[in-house]
């Protein structure tokens, strides 16, 4: 059996270039909003604490094992390969709020260390922050399609089991 190699997906990687693109361009416009505000803090916490919750309930969705077609070896592997992608695009993105959750924990201690050094956690946390929301906006399109994808499958299983079943009836 030969594998596949998946193909490079640009409209990923222009979609990720342009959140870091938007996410250079608005670091500066907000840092002053974020600089020394607790209420700032806070409402990144919330946010990527929520989208922390939301990616682990699709991560599940995507690993269910209803995806796979039942119709041979050959089909469920592609679809196998399609998840693991799927997963290993989900986890990247659930350990950038991570990251981001620590950072703001971080930049909350106010620790002993020069000004500037906390002005650059503050700046990479809302450059992280700008990133992980553009790419979180992709998330409820992939959600659909997976659901659609699937219900697709079903009706395709019920054609070919109807169309199956006629000819066989019409045999006898």
């Amino acid at each position: 059996m030969k594998i596949k190699v998946q193909a490079v997906s640009w409209g990923r990687i222009a979609y990720a270039a342009v959140a870091v693109a938007v996410g250079a361009a608005l670091t500066p416009i907000l840092f002053p909003w974020y600089h020394g505000n607790s209420d700032a803090r806070s409402v990144l916490v919330t946010v990527f604490s929520i989208l922390a919750g939301f990616l682990v309930a699709v991560m599940a969705i995507v690993s269910d094992d209803r995806s796979l077609s039942g119709r041979g070896w050959h089909q469920d592997t592609f679809v196998l390969r399609s998840v693991r992608a799927q997963l290993t695009r989900h986890r990247m993105l659930f350990q950038l709020y991570l990251v981001i959750l620590v950072l703001t924990f971080v930049d909350a201690l106010h620790p002993a260390w020069p000004e500037d050094l906390q002005c650059w956690i503050e700046r990479a946390t809302i450059f992280l922050s700008v990133i992980g929301l553009i790419l979180s906006f992709r998330l409820p399109e992939q959600l659909t399609r997976r659901h659609l994808n699937r219900l697709t499958a079903v009706i395709e299983e019920r054609r070919a089991a109807e169309t199956q079943g006629g000819l066989e009836s019409g045999k006898h």
